[in-house]
């Protein structure tokens, strides 16, 4: 019995975490947290993530209005997740806050009329500084959300494609390190 306990131990089974948006701000929380339990993910991609409750970035008000997601939709989400505002900067619940240290590879993929945007150059930035492997994708003329517009729009189909292939591309060289 004790053989097969050892065996299982050392197993760590492969596993990526994604999300966009708010989902994205889940990714990270719940990789975090992985992490800190002994159990990392291969990989992460976060499309547009909402990285930072604060909403302090420029692009907030600067494309916070008349492109999808408008700033003071923003504002009443991140009050529903968060109802006290004094934990918008709570490592727990808001990922630009949190300790990255140890993340695995990362996709993260903004928009430039995104109202996201700032935080999430600055969150791929943050990343960089704590030593993880960042790929950052910017979208030039999408909006937040892309991701679900390919059915009305060729240069989001095309975005979201070429976004899913290179995180193929990523999760499959992982494959090949954790194989080895």
């Amino acid at each position: 019995m004790s053989i097969f306990r050892n065996w299982a131990a050392t197993l760590r089974p492969a596993f990526a975490l994604a999300g966009d948006s708010s989902g994205g701000a889940l990714a990270v929380l719940s990789a975090v947290r992985l992490h800190a339990g002994g159990m990392t993910p291969s990989a992460l991609l976060l499309a547009y993530p909402d990285a930072d409750m604060t909403l302090r970035g420029d692009s907030v008000t600067q494309e916070g209005h008349g492109w999808g997601l408008e700033a003071d939709d923003l504002r009443w989400f991140v009050e529903q997740w968060l109802p006290a505002p004094d934990r918008c900067d709570d490592l727990q619940v808001s990922p630009a806050h949190a300790d990255l240290t140890g993340l695995p590879p990362t996709l993260l993929a903004t928009a430039e009329h995104d109202p996201l945007r700032d935080e999430g150059d600055a969150f791929a930035q943050q990343l960089r500084d704590v030593g993880v492997e960042v790929h950052h994708v910017e979208n030039n003329g999408l909006v937040h959300g892309f991701l679900g517009l390919g059915h009305v729009s060729e240069a989001a189909a095309e975005a979201g494609r070429l976004l899913f292939e290179r995180f193929g591309d990523i999760l499959r060289d992982r494959s090949l390190v954790s194989s080895h």
